[in-house]
């Protein structure tokens, strides 16, 4: 944040999710900063966007039902596929719940962290914690790349899929089949599918510059109070002041949504694309296989960006705090000096019930999905899913 190459990459990503201006967010390039547009045209092209959603995870939803329901055995490949789908879609709902309930909070937070991490460059040597890791890049450009190239993978992908197999139960166009023998209907078929898994995609990665700026530079900044030589009421100030930075944080994003990003989101995709890997290798087009492993990869890659970087908030205050309750130990402090310690507490990233995520959920989140997926290739062996004719 505090060089503009960063401040490029995050103008980028921004850009990039606003490539169909299906978000309410935009960059302001004469501040270098976040804010919410106000423009007409983005409006309309925000609700449409919400409209999209609805729609389709209406359709998803009813496919699913009639596709488990349906007399006979339901066609595993078509079940992941709708399952994926319908998470994607949730996950670009939540997205916009939490924009539209706190957006002037996230611009503000954005904001307040440039300032922040401006201040805390003045007054400490950040270059150890911002120092570059791989080509000249920090941790959060390679973040924000990692971000940007789950964002761009995917409508290839999408394309493919659909120009391969636009039959399939999970699109609209099955119901249509034959008006997709008119080139008009089909190319107009294909466009609606690649806009709309597209925008939900872009809607998705809204959160990156939201949830990933803001906790690495918090982690930054107190790795950086931590490991400097400044006096302990100095170092109590800087505390509260990113004390009140990641509260400000949690209040600006709903906790439905935080929980879907660090739990129960990406467990879910990696649990369903894992069995798809694992169970329909040699047993579908290469064309259908691929983009499970696809998607199996990108979505551990989300997984341990969230959980990761918001565990790390958590560890970063809990080695400040006792950075400074041990300093100068043999030392006698004023009794003003004391009661300041003991009134500070650990910060950290909050989502539902967990006050502060701890890398131990991490291996519980794991270890409920390699569970999970177990129990799940025991219970649906391949003679089930694909009985030999």
């Amino acid at each position: 944040m505090q060089d503009d190459k960063t401040l490029n990459t995050l103008r980028i990503l921004v850009k990039v999710v606003n490539l169909v201006n299906g978000t309410p967010y935009e960059w302001d390039e004469k501040e270098k900063c976040l804010r919410v547009s106000s423009r007409l045209r983005k409006r309309i092209c925000v609700s449409l966007t919400k409209l999209n959603i609805v729609l389709y995870v209406g359709f998803l939803v009813v496919r699913l039902a009639g596709e488990v329901g349906r007399q006979g055995r339901a066609y595993f490949v078509v079940v992941i596929w709708l399952l994926i789908w319908i998470y994607l879609y949730v996950w670009g709902w939540l997205s916009f719940q939490n924009a539209q309930v706190s957006c002037t909070n996230v611009t503000a937070v954005f904001k307040g962290v440039k300032k922040l991490c401006m201040e805390m460059s003045a007054k400490y040597n950040l270059e150890s914690t911002w120092k570059p890791i791989f080509h000249r890049y920090n941790a959060l450009q390679l973040q924000i790349m990692a971000i940007l190239w789950i964002l761009i993978s995917l409508p290839p992908t999408v394309s493919i899929m659909y120009l391969i197999v636009p039959l399939k139960p999970q699109y609209i166009s099955s119901h249509f089949k034959r008006d997709l023998e008119n080139p008009s209907v089909f190319a107009a078929f294909a466009l609606l599918e690649i806009y709309s898994k597209t925008s939900v995609a872009l809607v998705d990665g809204m959160e990156g510059f939201h949830v990933l700026v803001t906790v690495y530079v918090a982690i930054c900044c107190t790795d950086a109070v931590r490991i400097c030589k400044s006096s302990t009421r100095r170092k109590i100030h800087d505390y509260r002041t990113l004390s009140v930075l990641l509260a400000a944080f949690n209040s600006s994003i709903t906790k439905e949504m935080l929980a879907f990003i660090c739990f129960w989101g990406p467990g879910r995709f990696i649990f369903i694309s894992a069995f798809a890997t694992i169970r329909f290798h040699g047993q579908v087009s290469l064309f259908e296989y691929a983009p499970f492993p696809i998607v199996l990869w990108n979505l551990m890659m989300a997984l341990l960006l969230a959980v990761l970087t918001t565990a790390s908030v958590g560890e970063a205050s809990e080695k400040l705090f006792n950075s400074i309750k041990s300093e100068k130990s043999g030392v006698t402090r004023g009794k003003l000096t004391v009661r300041e310690i003991k009134s500070l507490r650990k910060f950290g990233v909050e989502v539902s019930s967990a006050k502060v995520i701890e890398r131990i959920v991490i291996l519980k989140i794991l270890y409920f999905v390699l569970d999970t997926l177990t129990t799940g290739l025991v219970t649906f062996p391949k003679e089930a899913i694909f009985p030999p004719s």
